[in-house]
């Protein structure tokens, strides 16, 4: 990800372009540690923002909170505004809207594979996802989700490595995941959302998951987790059901 910064008096404009993830996050925030007290407005263009997980959206709340609000977000897509919403942010931020094209999916074959439990994994799973499922709003959420987990398995659990497939079919893109580290179910009771005042600790990036996936199925064998997750490709479902 890349920032252009604009200053027009007391107002500092970033302008964001590309992927924020979990490896890209802290650019912003390097930004956002530059601000000097001078700065008494501050606006975040979205349009070249083509992706964001949980540790973008943390640092979108802790911009409005080391702003005390004066932050506008300006050309927020269609994607991502949903994203607030199911995280109870919609409300809360001052959001401005952009609306993006979408791209025909290509059908192309993805075939389950090993991978280093890092970061950097999800490089290989957006690739393989999108070429099988397209650039799409909703494939833009599987990814997120996508995104949560391998970030969630590579901080917390421990693993050497990580399993990945993927597969598209009937209107639903379905995706596994395995790994060698601690047992962790993350299909829990209670699915409320985290306080506002709370998100910057952490704890968005499974409210997400469970948020996204139409449906999640975990099971330990071997020695190993198992996540199934599924997404629509059509119509949103909003995580209804928890459990296969």
């Amino acid at each position: 990800m890349t920032i252009e910064k604009k200053v027009t008096g007391n107002t500092v404009e970033l302008s964001l372009n590309g992927w924020m993830d979990t490896q890209s996050a802290p650019v912003l925030a390097e930004a956002l540690s530059r601000l000097g007290p001078e700065t008494e407005k501050l606006v975040l263009d979205l349009s070249g923002l083509e992706y964001t997980s949980s540790a973008g959206i943390r640092q979108i709340v802790l911009a409005h909170k080391q702003m005390k609000g004066a932050v506008v977000l300006r050309n927020v897509s269609g994607n991502l505004l949903e994203i607030l919403r199911i995280m109870g942010l919609e409300k809360r931020l001052n959001i401005e809207l952009h609306s993006p094209a979408i791209r025909k999916a290509p059908e192309m074959k993805c075939e389950y594979q090993m991978l280093p439990a890092r970061l950097d994994a999800f490089n290989t799973v957006r690739d393989n996802v999108i070429a099988r499922a397209g650039d799409t709003p909703q494939t833009r959420q599987a990814l997120l989700a996508c995104d949560e987990w391998i970030a969630n398995v590579v901080s917390h659990s421990g693993a050497s490595r990580i399993g990945f497939g993927c597969a598209l079919e009937e209107g639903y893109l379905q995706v596994e995941f395995s790994d060698d580290g601690v047992p962790f179910d993350p299909i829990p009771e209670n699915t409320e959302l985290p306080d506002f005042d709370m998100l910057d600790q952490g704890g968005m990036g499974l409210t997400l998951i469970r948020q996204t996936a139409c449906r999640m199925d975990y099971e330990r064998a071997n020695g190993e987790n198992h996540l199934r997750l599924w997404f629509s490709m059509g119509s949103d479902c909003h995580g209804e059901d928890f459990r296969a």
